[in-house]
């Protein structure tokens, strides 16, 4: 069996991204949370939350982990952004 080269691996990811729908493309941007999601304030929470987290990303056995990392202040403050943006 011959092995694919680099740049015949390449191409074939370029084509298949070629076919692939982007999200934003996929999602009504008018659906109330879409809405929130553009207005909410991520650096801002990314900053005032990362301590609480790892520096890479999680995995998803971690995710039911997740709110206790960030305990009650943090999740206290992603709440109160996400009233914040909503209003």
């Amino acid at each position: 069996m011959r092995k694919r080269s680099a740049a015949a691996d390449s191409a074939a990811a370029h084509a298949d991204e070629l076919f692939r729908s982007r999200l934003e493309n996929q999602i009504d941007l008018r659906h109330p949370l879409a809405k929130l999601a553009s207005r909410m304030p991520w650096g801002d929470l990314e900053d005032a939350l990362a301590p609480t987290l790892p520096p890479v990303p999680c995995n998803p056995s971690s995710l039911t982990r997740w709110r206790q990392r960030l305990g009650e202040v943090g999740m206290e403050e992603l709440l109160a952004q996400t009233v914040a943006a909503a209003r």
